[in-house]
């Protein structure tokens, strides 16, 4: 395996990287705890979870994103976007108030370049969506049955809109937005 010829499917290497940003998070995670604890600065591990996966998370976006900046194929993380919000609204269950998230946004576009474009500000909104409605099941979910097609739902359904407003601001053909989404 090389940078340029891949004998593995990108959906085995994918779920081997998705495992090994979990894997690292958890680690800091252990290790920031850790040193709180024996430090006896009181803390609480839920803020330090809040504060850590979320710097965690935007980091890995951003350099993740950095790759491709000012390119034609800037949408390629799109997914791991969608990994990273379920991953901290839900697993984390990491609760902001949604005011908070306008910087990030903010920040984010303009470093993306993309701040100027109805799309990617349709986009934002779309996530903010979808923070809030993860944020929501999590506590909704546990009183039904078959809350994995709840979450299944909720994750196809924003990343379909997202998947079209990409496939609108790239002029992706189907083939693609629909293997993506």
């Amino acid at each position: 395996m090389t940078w340029s010829n891949w004998r593995i499917s990108p959906f085995v290497t994918s779920i081997f990287f998705i495992l090994g940003v979990l894997t690292l998070y958890w680690v800091l995670f252990n290790w920031i705890t850790t040193w709180f604890h024996a430090r006896h600065i009181n803390i609480d591990d839920d803020t330090v979870n809040a504060w850590h996966g979320v710097i965690y998370m935007l980091v890995f976006v951003f350099v993740m994103q950095l790759s491709v900046v000012g390119k034609a194929d800037s949408w390629e993380f799109v997914n791991f976007h969608l990994i990273a919000v379920v991953f901290c609204s839900f697993f984390l269950n990491i609760r902001m108030p949604y005011y908070s998230l306008l910087p990030v946004v903010i920040v984010y576009m303009v470093f993306d370049q993309s701040i100027f474009y109805w799309e990617s500000w349709s986009y934002a909104v779309v996530f903010v969506l979808f923070f809030w409605s993860m944020n929501y099941l999590r506590l909704w979910v546990p009183k039904h049955r078959y809350p994995w097609l709840y979450y299944y739902g909720a994750v196809a359904f924003y990343g379909g809109i997202l998947w079209g407003l990409i496939k609108l601001k790239y002029s992706l053909d189907w083939d693609n937005t629909l293997q993506e989404w």
